[in-house]
């Protein structure tokens, strides 16, 4: 029967620290991360088609839908047949419509993160020129949201249908003007028309976000703190790991006997005694008679 090495209880206890520092690490990372505020100004909130979708009747309109409406001197939109080819034909400003669920936002204010609920999207509509084949097809988007933070992002769907002929768009000039939703909250944001200003619904702001550091820019300090902690722990994880496998490295596994415990030490042997005569243990010898 093979012998098997045990670990000792050094290494153990190394492996089991290890597992502790990087488990503290991740628990920390995903407090910070839900502690994080979500979702920048003028995201997109619904689209027609919808995300991942399949889709079989022949779609001229990307219908795309956000918290704010886009600026029209900084909006792009791009759409990508499967095979690469750009098959957009221009975009304008589309129907302002309640969602199916409201879309929360942070909006700064006073140096504290405050949830926003909205309940309408200002719509967009990307229309297209033709679907030359079966597969996916992939919409982007960009514009620069009212509080000045880049928005961009794509979505995908899938057309099942028979390809379709090139047609002719032809885009409005100008663009038409979009209606405003019901109800509108007083900050300003820009917008296709003056004046214009999302739906919200403010809600009271989280235990989380209350205190605040001003030289951080308005990040909470819990999420410092927090990030700190996820800092730390990743390095103890990492020393430990690098420590544990350098002495592995330097110490070879304990040889071990039977049922895995560590083998005896050999013992010297002894020789016998190099002196004349009588030895112990009924060793004899030589012995000179007296003259």
């Amino acid at each position: 029967m093979l012998a098997l090495a045990t670990k000792p209880a050094a290494r153990r206890r190394v492996d089991r620290a290890a597992r502790a520092g990087i488990l503290a690490a991740l628990t920390t990372a995903g407090v910070l991360g839900s502690a994080l505020p979500a979702a920048a100004h003028g995201s997109l909130a619904e689209s027609t088609p919808a995300e991942g979708t399949k889709v079989s009747e022949p779609v001229e309109v990307v219908d795309l839908y956000f918290t704010e409406p886009v600026d029209p001197g900084v909006a792009k939109f791009e759409v990508f047949a499967p095979n690469g080819e750009r098959v957009d034909a221009g975009w304008w400003p589309g129907q302002t419509r309640r969602l199916r669920e409201p879309v929360q936002e942070f909006n700064l204010v006073d140096g504290t993160w405050t949830p926003v609920f909205y309940d309408y999207g200002y719509g967009t509509q990307v229309a297209l020129r033709q679907l030359p084949q079966k597969g996916t097809y992939r919409v982007t988007y960009s514009n620069v949201a009212s509080d000045g933070d880049e928005v961009k992002g794509e979505l995908k769907f899938n057309y099942t249908g028979a390809p379709t002929q090139p047609r002719t768009v032809q885009t409005p000039s100008p663009f038409p003007v979009q209606e405003a939703a019901p109800h509108a909250a007083a900050t300003p944001v820009a917008s296709a028309a003056a004046g214009q200003q999302p739906v919200t619904t403010p809600v009271p702001a989280p235990a989380a976000a209350a205190a605040q550091n001003e030289e951080s820019g308005g990040l909470p300090t819990a999420a410092l703190i927090g990030a700190a902690v996820v800092v730390l722990a990743a390095i103890v994880a990492l020393r430990v790991l690098v420590m544990r496998r350098a002495r592995s490295a330097t110490s070879g596994p304990p040889a071990s006997g039977r049922g895995g415990r560590p083998a005896p030490r050999p013992t010297p042997s002894r020789t016998p005694s190099s002196r004349s005569g009588s030895g112990s243990g009924g060793t004899t010898g030589t012995r000179k008679s007296r003259p």
